[in-house]
């Protein structure tokens, strides 16, 4: 995707399209995962509200949890099984990021 460029992303789970904006640095990790992730997203501190949302292969939001800091570590004992997630940064109703996280236990 070109840098100067904006992409709209239709989301399965929501009724509205998303503006992303590609360039805006998120980083999880360990991937894949077991008990929970790190998310380090520098620009949080530039929106009102923040959440990291997990949405599993079928677009059904499986576990949505706030951004308070610019590194958060998310639990994900008894909320995510096995498989392979998709995991987006949603800030003052954009989405601003997306990765995909896999989860072995």
């Amino acid at each position: 995707i070109n840098p100067g460029i904006q992409e709209t992303i239709s989301c399965i789970t929501g009724t509205q399209n998303l503006s992303m904006d590609d360039n805006s640095p998120m980083v999880i990790y360990p991937n894949p995962a077991s008990n929970q992730v790190t998310i380090e997203f520098e620009e949080f501190r530039q929106f009102e509200k923040c959440r990291i949302v997990f949405c599993d292969v079928a677009g059904r939001v499986v576990l949505s949890v706030p951004l308070t800091e610019e590194r958060s570590i998310i639990n994900l004992s008894g909320w995510l099984s096995n498989g392979i997630y998709h995991c987006k940064i949603e800030a003052d109703g954009k989405l601003i990021k997306h990765d995909k996280v896999v989860i072995v236990k």
